[in-house]
């Protein structure tokens, strides 16, 4: 089973009893930050005069809200069609890429963070943002290798098997790896797309913005500063087309028969980040 291992998220009052009896005096990720955070603050500042109560209550809500919740949610169908940046090119339909549901609707990976809410302090969208919304933040190269890494890092047992050598990985195993590399690839265009909704939803609503008198110069700025979905849209439909093209057939078993099937797989293994050193 090459799936995806578990993360222990949130703070402790967030874990259902089932998940807490499992992982013991194991912190959530947000709580171990929160704490280290708190640790170093008040050894800076142990009197409290710089980081008072109500500046530590606002740290802490911050971290809190980069505590994602994900799911596959219908997608808006008009949210499919996007803008070419080459404005010269026609807007591409990302229809195909997606996964339909029962009603024939389109569903993406949606990730929220339900602790950031339309009251939350600024500063907490501040590093909510900065820590999910990358996607309409960097360059396409810089995404791709931010989903490479989140990919390794989720796929613990992958990971381990590829660090031991390629001998580690059995005829049987390899297709099923390859299988789970490019449906990640493919998911970031779903990824993507409820995070560009998402953005717009959130500056359109969230209180802090509406009501200053600089609302439309905050939006825009906002704006400016995420303005890199459509790019990393197209690239993602892009890239999809080239890893499919080159190694969707390294889901089929046959295709292991041949030195250059292996070949081909430690070439996927490399595209998704992996150490050269690692799978040759």
């Amino acid at each position: 089973n090459y799936g995806q291992r578990l993360r222990f998220r949130g703070f402790e009052q967030m874990m259902p009893p089932a998940v807490r009896d499992l992982v013991g005096e194991r912190k959530g990720n947000e709580e171990a930050s929160w704490l280290e955070i708190e640790k170093v603050v008040r050894e800076s500042d142990p009197s409290g005069l710089v980081y008072t109560p109500d500046i530590l209550a606002k740290i802490k809500a911050a971290v809190g809200a980069t505590y994602p919740d994900a799911g596959m949610v219908p997608l808006p169908a008009e949210s499919v069609i996007v803008n070419n940046p080459n404005a010269e090119l026609k807007p591409v339909d990302l229809g195909p890429y997606l996964i339909k549901d029962k009603e024939g609707r389109y569903l993406g990976l949606k990730f929220d963070q339900p602790l950031l809410n339309p009251d939350s302090d600024i500063s907490t969208l501040a590093v909510a943002f900065g820590d999910l919304m990358y996607a309409g933040k960097v360059d396409s190269a810089t995404f791709r290798q931010r989903g490479n890494g989140e990919f390794r890092e989720i796929s613990e047992k992958m990971s381990y098997y590829v660090g031991k050598g390629m001998d580690q990985i059995s005829s049987e195993d390899k297709p099923k790896m390859a299988t789970a590399m490019l449906g990640w690839i493919k998911s970031q265009i779903s990824f993507v797309l409820w995070q560009k909704i998402r953005f717009n939803e959130v500056i359109e609503n969230f209180k802090a913005i509406i009501q200053s008198p600089e609302a439309d110069k905050i939006k825009n700025d906002f704006k400016a500063l995420y303005c890199n979905f459509d790019t990393n849209l197209v690239d993602a439909k892009e890239r999809v087309d080239e890893t499919e093209a080159k190694f969707g057939a390294l889901r089929k078993t046959e295709t292991y028969t041949t030195t250059e099937g292996d070949q081909l797989f430690q070439n996927l293994l490399i595209e998704m980040g992996y150490e050269e050193k690692s799978v040759v």
